[in-house]
C-alpha cells in the first residue's frame, strides 16, 4: 500500500504527470494507492494547486490503476471546515489483466463470494468499512 496524504495538490500539473508514473511503479499487483486531495482556500505562503479527482483518476488509469473508492468529506479541522475546505479520498488498485488472474472473476469485477480474495482486497474491504461507518 502506498499513501499520498495531503501531498498531491502541492505538485503542479507536469509534476503530477511524472509522479504518477513513479508512484504507480511502487504499487504491487493488487496493491493499493491511497490519495487525499485538499480543496478550498490556499493558506497564505503555501504552494498548492487546484487538483480535481477526475484528473487524478485519469492519470491513475493511464498507469494501470483502477479507482475503487472516491469519497468527498469536509475537513476534520474546525477552522478549515468553516473556511469551506473539503477533502477527496481516492483509492486505486493495481490490477493484472484478467488473463493472468489465478482465479475466475465475474465481468463486473466483484470479488464477493469468491474464496480467492487476496490480502490487498481484504485491506480495501476493511478501509471501505471504516469509511462507511465514519459517515
Amino acid at each position: 500500500m502506498v499513501m499520498l496524504t495531503a501531498v498531491w495538490m502541492h505538485l503542479d500539473e507536469e509534476e503530477r504527470r511524472g509522479a504518477m508514473t513513479h508512484v504507480s511503479a511502487l504499487v504491487r499487483d493488487h496493491g493499493l494507492l491511497i490519495v487525499s486531495l485538499r480543496h478550498g482556500p490556499v493558506p497564505e505562503g503555501r504552494r498548492m494547486f487546484d487538483v480535481s479527482a477526475q484528473e487524478t483518476i485519469q492519470l491513475a488509469r493511464m498507469c494501470g490503476l483502477e479507482t475503487v473508492l472516491q469519497l468527498v468529506v469536509p475537513s476534520v479541522q474546525q477552522g478549515n471546515r468553516s473556511a469551506g475546505v473539503m477533502w477527496t479520498r481516492l483509492a486505486f488498485e493495481k490490477r493484472l489483466p484478467r488473463s493472468t488472474w489465478g482465479y475466475s472473476c465475474p465481468e463486473n469485477g466483484s470479488l464477493q463470494g469468491h474464496a480467492a480474495i487476496d490480502k490487498s482486497s481484504f485491506a480495501l474491504d476493511c478501509i471501505c468499512r471504516i469509511v462507511r461507518t465514519a459517515r
